[in-house]
């Protein structure tokens, strides 16, 4: 099929999204740049600023007045808009046929394949609530912590399309996912879930092949890359204590980056 995919939002969501395009291709899909010309439109969405999910309804009434007219396209709205709203975006726009959190775009390809899961499809996270006892947000993850999900998405990380990037020499490689920090003025830890950080030995996997790619510039993406930890046995691996390397550490939702 044909699809096109527009993202909108921080540097996690284009992340997502060269994971996505990478998946989908690979899948026998072909992207395209013009979404009248697309069998399947989807939306990679934000949260964390009104404006963008106006956006996104915006898009979403253009698409249904196009399905109206008699036009066949499968809509998707993907990301943190998706787990935020859920079933709610389908009741508000019913012209929505699939509906795709963040930790469930590995489900992607298999749900665009052709019979083999009917439309509408609604794949959301567990849900979240805000932790009475501040104690619970800290957690260290480690070997064996990580559910079916989550490993399915350190493998799409893994497996990724290395000719996809910002810029020939740019690439961005995700260190952690989520948060456990709960601003009184954020939605992040609600759409993306706890803190979780990736294997170390994945990520210098990921940066090599990016490297032999022709990569130069490696953006570490993560919403609190400062505060990740990875079990390893009886050791809690850090930034701090790996190897000495030039990295750039940037953080999605706040936007600062420090070099170590």
């Amino acid at each position: 099929m044909k699809i096109y995919l527009e993202t909108m939002g921080c540097q996690m969501n284009r992340l997502d999204s060269e994971l996505v395009i990478g998946a989908l291709r690979a899948d026998g899909h072909e992207m395209v740049h013009d979404r009248r010309s697309a069998d399947v439109v989807l939306y990679n969405t934000c949260s964390v600023r009104r404006h963008a999910e106006e956006k996104v309804y915006s898009r979403l009434g253009a698409e249904a007045k196009r399905k109206a007219s008699g036009r066949k396209v499968i809509v998707g709205v993907l990301g943190c808009m998706a787990q935020r709203e859920g079933e709610q975006l389908r009741k508000r726009c019913p012209a929505v046929d699939i509906i795709c959190a963040p930790g469930q775009l590995h489900r992607l390809a298999e749900i665009l394949s052709d019979g083999a899961v009917r439309l509408p499809v609604v794949a959301l996270d567990p849900p979240r609530s805000r932790p009475r006892d501040e104690k619970l947000q800290s957690r260290c993850m480690g070997i064996g912590d990580l559910d079916q999900g989550e490993a399915q998405m350190d493998a799409m990380d893994l497996s990724r399309d290395t000719t996809l990037a910002p810029t020939p020499s740019q690439a961005y490689v995700r260190v952690a996912r989520g948060c456990d920090r709960f601003c009184a003025y954020c939605v992040v830890p609600f759409v993306r879930g706890p803190e979780r950080s990736r294997n170390p030995e994945h990520v210098v996997e990921e940066v090599r092949r990016l490297v032999g790619a022709g990569r130069t510039t490696i953006t570490l993406l993560g919403q609190t890359v400062n505060r990740y930890r990875y079990r390893a046995g009886e050791m809690t691996v850090r930034f701090a204590s790996a190897p000495r390397r030039e990295y750039t550490f940037s953080s999605a939702c706040r936007r600062t980056e420090q070099v170590l």
